[in-house]
């Protein structure tokens, strides 16, 4: 039976969920102003740093796989182990395509400027991250509910999904991640801390979220992406 944890979940639209998080990340940034504060890049680089994350390359890509490798990475007050699913999934998004990107280190100072809510202790505002994408020269379409995830599952390669970790228990919280189209699969990165997770290219969204770890995930936002630039097929908004 669902308990009251369930109830936003259940019952507050995504929507709201994104608005809420829109106003905390202007908050956030006003806060950061007024106090003078500025984002100081994270001090990890070198080889044997960057491999303490990232997954085996998939036809020449490094994503990063697994967030909780990065508990010595600084995120706000936080670190990217406990709140940095949305700066990962920025990350890889661009790894997808090939884009030429700031380091991760550069990506998380810029998301720390614009993006960040409460510190860094629920991540990122995915609008902002969307956002991001925008100004570095991507579409981003959105969609919030059936038939819209099914619309963008089938036009685009690569997309940034928002989701509920178990769809009758808030406090197991929210996670972002990326998603690529991958010959005849959709590659989920990020999602269970154990490599990338591989669907049949044809999965609807109830496939997805049952490839999360309890399998009780909801979704919240699904973002189809596209870069004008890139050789593969995208959809058009």
């Amino acid at each position: 039976m669902m308990g009251c944890y369930g109830w936003i979940p259940r019952y507050v639209s995504g929507g709201a969920v994104l608005w809420v998080f829109e106003l905390l990340r202007v908050l956030q940034r006003l806060r950061r102003r007024a106090g003078g504060e500025e984002s100081r890049l994270s001090s990890v680089s070198g080889q044997a740093a960057r491999d303490a994350y990232f997954g085996e390359p998939l036809r020449g890509k490094r994503y990063i796989e697994y967030q909780s490798r990065c508990a010595g990475i600084r995120f706000g007050l936080f670190s990217i182990a406990y709140s940095g699913c949305e700066i990962i999934a920025l990350y890889n998004i661009l790894e997808f395509y090939g884009a030429e990107h700031e380091s991760f280190p550069e990506l998380i100072a810029a998301v720390e400027r614009d993006g960040m809510v409460l510190d860094g202790r629920w991540g990122s505002s995915p609008r902002a991250i969307l956002r991001h994408l925008e100004r570095r020269g991507f579409s981003v379409r959105e969609a919030l509910r059936e038939p819209d995830f099914s619309g963008a599952l089938k036009s685009y390669d690569s997309f940034l999904l928002t989701l509920y970790n178990d769809r009758d228990d808030i406090r197991r919280q929210i996670h972002t991640v990326c998603i690529t189209r991958e010959g005849g699969a959709l590659c989920i990165h990020n999602a269970a801390d154990s490599g990338i997770v591989r669907l049949s290219g044809d999965s609807g969204m109830a496939e997805l979220t049952a490839a999360f770890p309890g399998g009780r995930a909801k979704p919240i936002l699904l973002a189809g992406i596209a870069w004008a630039g890139d050789r593969y097929r995208h959809g058009r908004t």
